[in-house]
């Protein structure tokens, strides 16, 4: 089992220094990923697209100032794009993978720039479904009700895993230890199942459990047994609050053992979640300690 395909999301928006520190963050993550598993990195420059003129938004509106909007956009859209691609080609020098926008029958470490328009979003979650994992950085100084969105849109409506790095982490993935968070839910399970590439690959692992409130079950010992199939010998923590959210425990025992990765299901407490970024997984994603993969 492996990673063919990565997606990174960027957002084609220029003069915003967090969003271009984040972009950037986004870009050396999936890059670094994209070497370690000899994968294709699909660079998704997300352009924000304008209503149908005839739409009631413009109701009333003169079709003179209606282009003004629109050639207005446009700029912009051409402007952060352009900031966009030149970031990727200076970090394609850095990386070294093979310019390629189409698939090759010579598999290996490759990386291209698409453009896509329209509510960014919802078509990132379209184009996410043909990746094997994304990859997106985010801050509390990024979160924007835009980012926002196109963060909820990726982890809910993609069906693919989502690795979140801090927007100051500049280098590849530690794999010396891994810390997976198991409380017994569908989308604990999802998470392992599908983050299964990089989990094989740590040299070790923790187990993180959590009674949660509610039907299930953390069964560290039955998870941990579950993964010696896999060939993972797992070390098991059972996971204190001592009054903490239970974002901040989850990140920081993970550090606490020394991971460099944490796996997490999202959403596993209520369905309610899915409304705002809420809990713990709000939390975490709004400001990550340590790159983390979450999958609904």
């Amino acid at each position: 089992m492996t990673w063919r395909k990565i997606m990174v999301p960027l957002i084609a928006q220029s003069g915003a220094e967090a969003l271009e520190q984040v972009s950037s963050a986004s870009l050396h993550a999936g890059l670094a990923l994209g070497r370690l598993f000899e994968a294709h990195v699909e660079v998704c420059c997300l352009a924000a697209g304008l209503p149908e003129p005839r739409g009631a938004l413009f109701a009333g509106v003169p079709g003179s100032a209606i282009e003004l909007l629109t050639n207005e956009i446009d700029k912009r859209n051409a402007e952060g794009i352009r900031q966009a691609r030149g970031l990727f080609d200076a970090l394609v020098a850095q990386y070294g993978p093979e310019n390629r926008d189409e698939p090759g029958p010579k598999s290996g470490f490759s990386a291209g720039v698409v453009e896509v328009t329209g509510i960014p979003s919802a078509v990132a979650a379209d184009r996410a479904r043909l990746s094997d994992v994304v990859v997106l950085a985010t801050s509390a100084e990024a979160a924007s009700p835009s980012y926002e969105r196109l963060i909820q849109g990726l982890l809910t409506e993609s069906g693919r895993p989502l690795l979140v790095v801090p927007a100051a982490h500049h280098q590849p993935l530690s794999l010396d230890r891994v810390a997976l968070a198991w409380n017994g839910s569908l989308e604990a399970a999802r998470a392992v199942a599908l983050s299964m590439p990089l989990v094989e690959r740590a040299r070790a692992v923790t187990v993180l459990t959590l009674q949660e409130d509610g039907p299930f079950s953390p069964a560290a010992e039955a998870f941990a047994e579950y993964l010696l199939w896999h060939g993972i010998a797992a070390e098991c923590v059972s996971l204190e609050l001592d009054e903490r959210p239970v974002g901040e425990a989850l990140q920081a025992e993970a550090l606490n053992a020394g991971a460099g990765l944490l796996v997490m299901g999202a959403y596993t407490r209520s369905r309610l979640s899915r409304v705002v970024l809420g809990g713990a997984t709000g939390a975490i994603l709004r400001e990550p300690r340590l790159p983390v993969i979450m999958v609904d």
